[in-house]
């Protein structure tokens, strides 16, 4: 069977400018596919490897220095707080500067490990029990209807609201709570720093 030979056909070529154009776009599509072949084939350049990775540790321990720095804005400024309203109730009660640092280092150390945050939306008796609770330094809910004048239920409520805002404690072994809370400067200061806190 004979093979026909077939001649070669150059393309039309008549520089008008859609054939230009056809054969620019042409020529960039080879061009755009022939240097991605040569990047796909090109060896692996580690220089700019450890240079992207370099970067990227910079960018890193710069994000890092910044939450550090932003942590101990945010501490000195909780101090600074601290401080003012240690101020502000040893000036009302008139006590010296040893004991409100001694106190409010205790109080810091209630707020932080009791069992809930503050609550704005306490029964309208709660500052009335706790000051009661703090000055017999006793928990009793009989006492608490009695002196109170109030039901089982809402003085069983309050007694669960004292033990949230840290001022007694949990039932011990003995069936009796602990009083944390040994004055009303203690007291006074706790309603102060604990809506410092509640913020965090």
């Amino acid at each position: 069977m004979a093979i026909q030979k077939q001649e070669f056909v150059w393309r039309p070529n008549d520089n008008s400018g859609s054939t230009l154009l056809k054969y620019e776009l042409e020529a960039q599509h080879w061009t755009k596919a022939f240097k991605s072949a040569q990047r796909s084939q090109a060896p692996l350049n580690y220089g700019e490897v450890f240079t992207t990775i370099g970067i990227i540790i910079g960018l890193a321990l710069t994000l890092l220095t910044i939450v550090v720095q932003l942590l101990m804005m945010f501490f000195k400024w909780l101090f600074s707080q601290d401080n003012n309203t240690a101020c502000k109730v040893a000036k009302k009660y008139n006590a010296s500067s040893s004991m409100m640092s001694i106190t409010e280092r205790s109080i810091r150390e209630i707020i932080m490990r009791r069992p809930s945050v503050f609550k704005p939306n306490r029964h309208k008796l709660f500052k009335k029990a706790a000051l009661m609770v703090v000055a017999k330094q006793k928990v009793s809910i009989s006492g608490m209807m009695y002196e109170l004048k109030i039901d089982f239920d809402i003085a069983s409520r309050l007694i669960d609201e004292l033990f949230e805002a840290g001022i007694i404690s949990g039932i011990d072994k003995e069936k009796q709570r602990k009083v944390f809370i040994d004055d009303k400067m203690s007291l006074d200061l706790l309603y102060h720093m604990e809506k410092q806190y509640s913020t965090i």
